[in-house]
């Protein structure tokens, strides 16, 4: 039996390698590497194993996966449906992205009905494959099954691009130093931006930033594979929206609490005491149940009963 681990080829998003770190924890080893943006062309064995979480994709050009792959969908995600009127001709004719509406598609409808029920990180992505007749499900993030190392818990505010929703901007100056000195002057600051290409190395920095979440006092992003790892590793954590990727959300209302920048940063202004108050509440049985089925679907995926 062989397993491959779907990464992704452009590495300037580290919560990319957070989500492919997460799913390689749930298979006996990786014996190939399947590149997401080329998924149709993977070259492995007949039946190979590969658990299809996290964000596809860009190109539909590349999509579905190749017959040779045996996949699981659980914690998957696609972009919402996009207006044809507007998009047709960016995406397919400029860009060559293939289809506006992305993965779920009804000419895909053949290929989830055969490796179903679909798994979806978030509501939305459920709500999306049902409205084409596909059966599918919340199933959360298999980021929310990564393991605490035992790690020290520090009083250390970590600030992990709190100030999205683009990455040009998700260190925005004027915000930052519109903060109270103490505060920026006692924290850290941590990006997932620009990761590069190497994927040995990416995977190494995800194993060190997340020793960095969890032996953070508080951690302040807008990144939701930021806010799901460190309910893994219960870290407290203070989510700061971004409204028009609310979407992403969807099905996470127990574990995460959205705050606008505006509200961020009143509070901040008060300092330390003053952020207490937007720290999201996590409930601990909701994470309970979803990491036990997460975990018992990939047992079975890979052949452990």
């Amino acid at each position: 039996m062989s397993f491959g681990l779907v990464v992704t080829g452009f590495g300037d998003n580290l919560g990319d390698d957070i989500q492919s770190y997460a799913a390689s924890r749930h298979l006996p080893r990786v014996d190939a590497l399947i590149i997401r943006e080329r998924i149709s062309e993977a070259k492995v064995p007949s039946g190979t194993r590969a658990i299809m979480s996290g964000w596809f994709m860009h190109n539909t050009r590349y999509w579905p996966p190749h017959k040779d792959i045996l996949p699981l969908y659980l914690s998957f995600h696609a972009r919402p449906h996009r207006t044809r009127k507007f998009m047709e001709g960016l995406c397919d004719k400029v860009l060559g992205l293939g289809s506006v509406i992305g993965c779920v598609d009804a000419s895909f409808k053949k290929h989830y009905d055969s490796n179903g029920p679909i798994g979806c990180r978030d509501e939305a992505t459920a709500r999306a494959f049902r409205s084409i007749g596909v059966d599918s499900f919340f199933s959360g993030c298999l980021t929310l099954t990564l393991p605490t190392r035992g790690l020290p818990r520090s009083d250390t505010v970590v600030f992990v691009d709190p100030f999205g929703p683009f990455p040009h901007n998700a260190f925005n100056p004027m915000l930052w130093f519109s903060l109270p000195r103490e505060l920026r002057r006692t924290s850290e600051r941590v990006t997932h931006l620009s990761v590069g290409r190497n994927i040995d190395k990416r995977l190494a920095r995800v194993e060190s930033t997340l020793g960095i979440y969890e032996q953070a006092g508080l951690v302040i992003t807008s990144r939701l594979h930021v806010a799901l790892p460190c309910i893994a590793l219960k870290t407290p954590f203070i989510f700061i929206s971004n409204d028009h990727r609310s979407y992403r959300l969807e099905g996470y209302e127990k574990l995460i609490q959205p705050v606008s920048i505006q509200r961020f940063m009143e509070s901040a202004r008060r300092g330390r005491s003053g952020l207490l108050p937007l720290v999201s509440h996590v409930e601990e049985g909701f994470v309970s149940k979803l990491q036990d089925d997460l975990r018992m679907r990939c047992l079975r995926f890979v052949g452990v009963s």
